[in-house]
């Protein structure tokens, strides 16, 4: 069974939305000068939740064949 365009698609930007979200979440974490005025809860938050976000994308894609209400769930 071959994949629609769409299909490959969004399953496309997914994948670049979740990578993403996860180089983000650590590049940002490790960024020495980007966290001067922050305390270091908000530097764990902000990396917590970018690099939790981007591994629930990509579970969430992952998921999308075989459950498509679990994976949109997790996507969404």
């Amino acid at each position: 069974m071959q994949r629609g365009g769409l299909e490959k698609a969004l399953l496309g930007l997914g994948m670049f939305t979740g990578v993403a979200y996860l180089v983000v979440g650590v590049a940002g974490a490790i960024w020495p000068g980007h966290w001067e005025d922050a305390a270091a809860s908000d530097q764990i938050l902000w990396a917590v939740f970018l690099v939790a976000g981007g591994l629930l994308v990509l579970a969430g894609l992952r998921l999308l064949r075989g459950a498509p209400a679990r994976g949109a769930t997790l996507v969404r």
